[in-house]
């Protein structure tokens, strides 16, 4: 079983309880970066994006097959508030979970359905190898980034290339780019 279909079975069976991106990259022993990278190029969407589409379809189908409130349903849904819940489903679904009750029908909805991968697709992101080399120095510039900055790091490297701090190695295998501390 890939990287991806792992995924899928711990979203699947835990749709209800907490789920967030490092939790699930901790529980299938990988990084959250490989875990999005690869569910990403399988699915066409980031993992969270697929969890809050699963929730919200869940919640449209009790809308119309329940009588639950929809406190209850924004709630197993994983809002804290009614509110939020309303401004997603209306997101998601172009129209309020009171509207769609009152309609009864689901047709039309882009609901989203459990996604199954066969033997084939699950084969192209293994997890990762991790290789032991030799002790290295390495120096260089030191900045924090996130989901959301990380698009600033190829501007990184081009001051860095352009303020000439480079060793004395015309070697290109010999310079490396290092990411740690990924708690």
């Amino acid at each position: 079983m890939g990287i991806v279909d792992k995924a899928l079975w711990q979203i699947e069976t835990n749709l209800n309880g907490p789920l967030t991106l490092a939790g699930l990259a901790e529980t299938l022993k990988v990084t959250p970066f490989h875990l999005s990278r690869s569910f990403t190029a399988l699915t066409g969407q980031p993992v969270m994006r697929y969890v809050w589409r699963r929730r919200l379809t869940r919640a449209a189908e009790a809308l119309i097959s329940t009588s639950a409130c929809v406190l209850t349903l924004a709630l197993d849904a994983g809002y804290a508030s009614p509110e939020a819940f309303t401004r997603a489903f209306r997101a998601e679904f172009g129209l309020s979970p009171r509207a769609l009750r009152a309609r009864a029908s689901l047709a039309g909805l882009p609901l989203t359905q459990p996604m199954e991968f066969g033997p084939i697709m699950s084969l192209i992101f293994d997890a990762p190898i991790f290789e032991t080399h030799p002790a290295r120095t390495i120096a260089g510039p030191s900045l924090r980034y996130d989901m959301q900055t990380r698009a600033r790091i190829p501007a990184q490297w081009a001051a860095y290339n352009e303020a000439q701090l480079r060793g004395p190695s015309p070697n290109p295998a010999d310079y490396y780019g290092v990411a740690y501390g990924f708690a």
